[in-house]
């Protein structure tokens, strides 16, 4: 019994090691002046998209109060992308990003 649990412990220690050995890699990958760039460049659209989702709802809001005869399933589809609007407009700006 001692003898499977020193092995146990010994391969947990390993994989633990590993694990700890690819998380430095990946770290020092990210220390690499591109991926840097990559990194401030989403920080920013990311930042971008949730200012201009703040600026952007009150006037989605007053659009869609305006809107009358539309079915209950139109008016909570509507509801969703409102609630996602921040989320829409950074996937269409990294997408511009990388596109350009």
């Amino acid at each position: 019994m001692d003898g499977e649990l020193a092995t146990w412990i010994e391969n947990w220690r390993n994989g633990a090691s590993g694990f700890g050995d690819a998380l430095l890699t990946y770290a020092q990958t990210l220390l690499l002046p591109s991926r840097l760039t990559q990194v401030a460049l989403t920080l920013a659209l990311i930042g971008i998209a949730w200012v201009l989702g703040r600026a952007l709802t009150p006037q989605v809001d007053t659009w869609m109060r305006g809107l009358e005869g539309r079915p209950k399933w139109q008016l909570r589809l509507l509801i969703v992308l409102r609630r996602r609007l921040a989320l829409i407009l950074f996937v269409a700006l990294i997408w511009l990003a990388v596109g350009v």
